[in-house]
């Protein structure tokens, strides 16, 4: 007679005791990891945690541009405050200060639908965000500025504009007032050189201009003497 087939052992399984705090078993790390590469992205370079956004590069187009106004109002004085000599030379060079700033205007209001621009617009996130051009420092620098130029300007509008000559006292309260706002703006413009190496021309003619109407204030006091 044949054999009685026997029934299959069916072994019970194992449970496994996990201890206090062990999550069972965990998924494999490596290079690259349980989410897909680590690191840096090799196409856009790593990952700024305080990268500029199109708010910031908003705010630093507002603060060039109100440099390149505030900075025109100067060279073209009229009556003038420095020297025929010296106004005539900033006159005949400033088109090409000012074209720098208006090209780093331009750059950075350029529309993010342009895919043609982003390459270069990531490397200038990345260069200004190393130069402390972003956020909350971003918006002090802006407040600082305004604040600064604001004073410069009234004095210009109110004091110098369509006079028949400049007092002395004139003379004095401008470049009282256009001292401070030269740090300020040296700050600024310094900051971003790196991200636009044309705006160093910029930062040359407005040291020399300083230094026209520190010399225009300092032939005031000889007449005082």
């Amino acid at each position: 007679m044949p054999a009685e087939d026997k029934p299959a052992t069916v072994r019970p399984r194992r449970r496994i005791q996990l201890e206090d705090g062990d999550q069972g078993p965990r998924p494999q790390t490596g290079p690259a990891g349980p989410a897909g590469p680590r690191g840096p992205n090799r196409e856009t370079g790593p990952v700024q945690p305080n990268a500029p956004s199109d708010d910031d590069f908003e705010r630093l187009a507002r603060m060039l541009e109100r440099i390149r106004k505030t900075l025109a109002l100067l060279i073209h004085l009229n009556p003038p405050v420095i020297a025929d000599e010296l106004q005539l030379e900033f006159v005949k060079n400033w088109p090409e200060a000012e074209e720098q700033l208006v090209r780093a205007i331009s750059q950075l209001r350029e529309p993010r639908s342009d895919i043609s621009a982003a390459p270069s617009r990531r490397l200038l996130r990345r260069r200004l965000a190393s130069a402390g051009m972003t956020g909350e420092m971003l918006r002090m620098k802006e407040v600082s500025l305004n604040y600064h130029l604001d004073r410069v300007e009234r004095t210009i509008f109110d004091d110098v504009q369509l006079k028949p000559s400049v007092t002395d006292r004139v003379i004095a309260t401008l470049v009282r007032w256009f001292r401070p706002a030269s740090k300020v703006v040296n700050s600024i413009l310094g900051s971003v050189i790196n991200a636009f190496p044309g705006i160093e021309i910029v930062k040359e003619l407005k040291e020399h201009l300083e230094a026209s109407y520190e010399i225009a204030d300092a032939t005031r006091e000889e007449r005082e003497e």
